[in-house]
């Protein structure tokens, strides 16, 4: 259930160990812009765009671009900001608008998964010019300090003023600029890293942080093939031929705009929850066939030959926050039947969202536990570990600022867990531990 993060130790060199592994150098938003073909459907990477000259665009020469977003561990338990533009522009000056709609996102989300963002259809061209525009004024940014310990960050600019909005503005040279043409696959990866664009500041007493924002963007034509993808949004068709499922998307908070449609591939091995039933192949594929179109569906999986196959899909009451209130944060202590969950990330039974730092989760011998990459293995409440991913879904309240989710009638998942580190061997591998899913390991209660 764990996957191992590798901080630079030995670069350029693969190491002989059999657990998902991958080298983080720093914090990381990376948005993938990739051309597909015309017909809207998956994602993924491609070879570098062409070098012959795009032929003179039409009114009706369009492809495909298909936004993604991604990040990587680092001290950021929560960094909540509205993304307002994506804008693309073309050698000729014209601008097109990547994103539709405002977007609240929290990029601490996104540091073991890249989530589909939006599938938009824009004109054929050049385009050497990416503008992300940032507004800060509601942001909700939550650092952890030596210790663990969660602290609410003020944001200020480069100046030492308070930020309300940012606009990072990235020039491509000759070599990076991206040629659209319809047909022809092409991809467009802008970075926006959070480790070189902020740097934290700690008070001691009592303990405060402040965040100083410097954009820094980079670019590359590439998609992050080793990086698990996620689509979220509303069952649209599913197609037993094919072994496909359509989705409108919809992203983050999102509970009306469709931002494209995405269609991905199942296979026999994709394991489903579709209404709190757990199947496997082609049982689960028709169970989400016979769901109502824009019901609720999330799908995760590996993008490859620009087509996303799911290994995962959860569609209908198995998603979380839809009619029940749903947190996914880390197991920082246990006593008995409950236990504290840290830097979780809440979806409420409304579809609404938040951050809470902690929240005390109580069970029962009626909760369901089940394992993402083995969702039909029975489990019991003693599966649930201290430093443990967690999903739980049950019953919300709040008193005395301080949150309690109730589930001992709800259902618990244990997702993918990864540990972070620097290495001290390889074989066996031995690592000096930095982060147990983006936490650093004072923060926990092992007893």
């Amino acid at each position: 259930m764990f996957r191992v993060s590798v901080l630079r130790r030995l670069p350029h060199k693969m190491l002989p160990f059999s657990l998902a592994a991958r080298v983080a150098s720093g914090a990381l938003m990376t948005m993938l812009l990739g051309l597909l073909t015309a017909c809207g459907g998956g994602g993924g990477s491609g070879g570098a765009s062409p070098s012959v000259p795009p032929a003179a665009p039409t009114s009706t020469d369009t492809g495909t671009v298909a936004l993604t977003l991604t990040d990587a561990p680092g001290d950021f338990l929560s960094y909540t900001v509205d993304v307002t533009k994506i804008e693309l522009r073309k050698a000729n000056g014209d601008v097109v608008q990547a994103l539709p709609l405002k977007t609240r996102i929290d990029f601490a989300q996104l540091a073991k998964v890249s989530e589909f963002l939006n599938i938009a259809t824009v004109p054929e061209g050049v385009y050497d010019q990416v503008t992300l525009s940032l507004d800060y004024a509601n942001a909700k940014i939550v650092v952890q300090d030596t210790n663990g310990n969660t602290i609410n960050a003020t944001v200020q600019d480069a100046a030492g003023q308070p930020l309300t909005t940012l606009v990072a503005t990235l020039k491509l040279a000759d070599s990076d600029k991206v040629t659209i043409r319809k047909g022809i696959p092409a991809n467009f990866a802008l970075d926006f890293d959070l480790s070189a664009s902020n740097s934290v500041a700690f008070g001691a007493a009592p303990p405060s942080a402040v965040v100083t924002v410097s954009p820094f963007l980079m670019a590359a034509a590439q998609f992050d093939a080793t990086r698990e993808h996620r689509v979220r949004g509303l069952f649209d068709s599913a197609d037993k031929t094919a072994s496909s499922i359509t989705l409108k998307i919809r992203p983050f908070e999102h509970q009306e705009t469709q931002f494209g449609k995405l269609t991905f591939s199942v296979t026999d091995t994709t394991s489903y929850e579709v209404d709190g039933q757990v199947l496997t192949g082609s049982a689960g594929l028709d169970a989400v066939a016979a769901l109502a179109v824009d019901t609720r569906v999330i799908a995760m999986g590996m993008v490859t030959s620009k087509v996303l196959t799911a290994t995962n899909v959860v569609a209908g009451t198995a998603v979380p926050g839809n009619g029940k209130d749903a947190a996914t944060g880390v197991v920082v202590s246990r006593v008995g039947n409950s236990f504290e969950m840290r830097g979780a990330h809440v979806e409420n039974h409304d579809g609404t969202g938040d951050f809470a730092a902690a929240i005390h989760v109580n069970l029962g011998a009626n909760t369901k536990v089940a394992a993402a990459d083995a969702p039909g293995t029975p489990l019991s409440i003693g599966a649930i570990s201290i430093g443990q991913l967690v999903t739980v879904r049950g019953a919300a309240t709040t008193a005395n600022n301080s949150r309690t989710l109730d589930a001992t009638a709800g259902a618990v998942r244990l997702e993918i867990s990864e540990v972070a580190g620097e290495v001290v061997a390889a074989s066996p591998l031995t690592i000096k531990l930095a982060y147990v899913n983006a936490f650093k390991p004072r923060a926990f209660n092992f007893a």
